[in-house]
C-alpha cells in the first residue's frame, strides 16, 4: 500500500508527502483487526465453553516520505507543519487513494520517528490506533421527502454490511433525523415489518434526531425521550422497506463496517 492519502478530507499533496510502506511491507493493507475467543471453564466439562468473541481494533504503522521535487527536505518549517498535522489527540478520518470508498478513524499512538539521510532527506514512521476493528463505508446521507399517503409514505434503505456483530447478525443502527411537518395524526409511527418506532404527541415542525438509545429534539427537548416508545431505529441486512404515517422529511446517515 503506497501512494497518496487523505486525512480529515485534506489530501496529502497539501503537505507534499505520500505513503511508502505499511507495517513491514509496501503492499499489505490490513482488512480486519482480528478477534479474541472468550470462553469459560464449566464444572463437569473437560473443555472450555464458548461465550463470545471480542474484536480487536486495527493498528497501522505507516511510513511517509516527501514528494519528489526541488524542496524534498525535512526543514524546520516542514517538520513544524507535519507535527501540527499529525500530532493530534482526537481520532480523525483516514482514506487511501488506492481505495477511496473505505474510511477508518485513527489517532496517533507511540512516538513519531524520523530517519534522515543526507541533505535533510529521509522518511518518518507513525503508528496509528483505529477506533474500529474494520474499515467503514464513507458517510452516505440519504434524504426522503415523505407524505402521509401511500405510496409516498414508503421508502427503502439498503444495508450492505458484510461483517457480523457480536450476535452473529448484520444489523446497523444509523443516525436518523426526522423533520416534521404540521401534525396530521396525534402520534408518529416509523414501521419496519413488526418493528415500530413511535413518538407520541410530537410537536409539529420539530426536528428530532435518533441514534441508538439517544433521542433529541429542537422544539421539545424536555419531553421527546419520554414520548418515545424506546424502540431504536435499525436496519437489517439487505434492503429495508419502511413506512411513516405523517408528513415529514427523513435523513438517514448511513455508514457501516465492510470487509473487502
Amino acid at each position: 500500500m503506497t501512494g497518496k492519502f487523505y486525512l480529515d478530507g485534506h489530501p496529502s499533496d497539501d503537505l507534499g508527502i505520500y505513503i511508502v510502506g505499511i507495517n513491514s511491507s509496501e503492499d499489505t493493507l490490513p482488512l480486519f483487526g482480528g478477534q479474541n475467543y472468550i470462553s469459560q471453564d464449566v464444572i463437569l466439562h473437560d473443555y472450555e465453553i464458548f461465550i463470545r468473541t471480542k474484536k480487536e481494533n486495527l493498528r497501522l504503522s505507516l511510513y511517509f516520505t516527501l514528494l519528489d521535487n526541488d524542496d524534498d527536505r525535512f526543514t524546520s518549517s516542514k517538520l513544524y507543519a507535519l507535527g501540527k498535522f499529525f500530532a493530534r489527540s482526537i481520532p480523525f478520518e483516514l482514506r487511501l487513494e488506492e481505495d477511496i470508498m473505505k474510511v477508518i478513524r485513527v489517532v496517533p499512538t507511540g512516538g513519531i520517528e524520523l530517519v534522515r539521510f543526507g541533505e535533510m532527506k529521509g522518511y518518518f514512521q507513525i503508528t496509528f490506533q483505529a477506533t474500529t476493528p474494520y474499515w467503514m463505508t464513507p458517510m452516505d446521507v440519504q434524504t426522503f421527502n415523505l407524505s402521509s399517503g401511500a405510496p409516498n409514505n414508503v421508502f427503502s434503505v439498503f444495508n450492505g454490511r458484510n461483517i457480523q456483530d457480536r450476535f452473529g447478525n448484520y444489523d446497523i443502527y444509523p443516525k436518523i433525523e426526522i423533520r416534521f411537518g404540521a401534525k396530521t395524526a396525534p402520534n408518529f409511527h416509523l414501521t419496519q415489518g413488526a418493528h415500530v418506532v413511535t413518538l407520541n404527541n410530537f410537536v409539529g415542525n420539530d426536528l428530532v434526531t435518533m441514534h441508538h438509545k439517544i433521542v433529541t429534539s429542537v422544539l421539545d427537548p424536555n419531553r421527546v425521550f419520554h414520548n418515545w416508545n424506546k424502540n431504536p431505529f435499525f436496519l437489517t441486512e439487505g434492503n429495508n422497506t419502511l413506512t411513516v404515517n405523517n408528513n415529514c422529511v427523513i435523513r438517514v446517515f448511513l455508514q457501516y463496517p465492510i470487509f473487502c
